[in-house]
């Protein structure tokens, strides 16, 4: 025989604050939950207890982000990076600079646009 489900309502799991019970799901006690971000979703204390649910995805999110500032230089990850700014300096992608090229203009000539 279960317990009664313990109060979670105000605790904080990460980045998740629960607002109030939302019933059960497949035995479990759900919680309907705010993200820090503004975000709500209903999740089984099970998760939140365990630490298995931190955040609506944000915190998944902005690690990734992060991660991708620590690595920024690596292969094509530069490439990307290059071609972002360039596209921005110059309204130009890389798929149409080849095209110019292939098409015989010179690299200088390509690089600008009309």
């Amino acid at each position: 025989m279960k317990g009664k489900a313990d109060n979670l309502i105000n605790r904080r799991f990460g980045r998740l604050t629960v607002i109030c019970r939302a019933g059960t799901n497949g035995g479990h006690s759900t919680w309907l939950c705010e993200c820090s971000c503004g975000e709500r979703l209903i999740v089984q204390s099970h998760q939140l207890k365990t630490g298995n649910t931190k955040s609506c995805g944000c915190l998944r999110r902005d690690l990734n982000v992060e991660r991708g500032r620590a690595n920024a230089f690596k292969g094509s990850d530069l490439k990307n990076i290059i071609a972002g700014w360039w596209l921005g300096q110059t309204g130009l992608t890389p798929s149409e600079i080849q095209a110019r090229i292939n098409a015989g203009w010179s690299l200088e000539s390509a690089l600008t646009t009309l």
